[in-house]
């Protein structure tokens, strides 16, 4: 019987099955934790698993990879920078509308602009930075009568030879 009781004592549990936190861990560690706001709740549930638990703790393991899922979906990613949106509104707003033959193009771009994007939609923010700089390029000032080609006011004569008009 000292056997069968030394074969007892010897006996060890199963190890719990971690599955499910290196899920959580692999999900973690592929985001990009400069695209959110604050990563440290990840950082901090990742940091807390435990590795030495057997089959009986199994439940404690398992609220290990549910503590990593939860602070993975409470992230926020940070917001997209619309410095360059910004700027170019500035650069519209310093034209005299008045100055050019059509302001429109520049108008609808600026009423374009959707804010609240988030980091993961910059390409789109930068979009709207370049439609407005597009258009402010774009534009076409009005004669003045000072400008590099003057126009004139021109009377024909009503009778026309060889569709040649001398003017006087």
């Amino acid at each position: 019987t000292k056997a069968i009781e030394d074969a007892i004592a010897a006996l060890q549990y199963k190890g719990a099955d971690y599955t499910k936190v290196d899920e959580a861990i692999a999900k973690a560690n592929a985001l990009n934790k400069d695209n959110y706001k604050d990563f440290t709740a990840v950082e901090a549930a990742v940091n807390a698993v435990v590795r030495d638990k057997n089959i009986t703790e199994q439940s404690e393991v398992d609220a290990m990879a549910k503590a990593i899922e939860d602070a993975i979906a409470a992230l926020q990613y940070k917001d997209a920078d619309y410095t360059k949106v910004d700027a170019a509104i500035a650069k519209a707003n310093a034209l005299n509308k008045n100055d050019y033959k059509d302001f429109s193009g520049v108008e609808a771009a600026v009423k374009a602009v959707v804010r609240g994007k988030n980091i993961t939609e910059q390409s789109e923010v930068d979009k709207m930075a370049k439609a407005i700089e597009d258009a402010i390029n774009a534009l076409v000032r009005r004669s003045s009568g000072g400008s590099s080609s003057p126009s004139y006011s021109v009377t024909t004569p009503s009778k026309t030879e060889n569709g040649t008009v001398t003017v006087s």
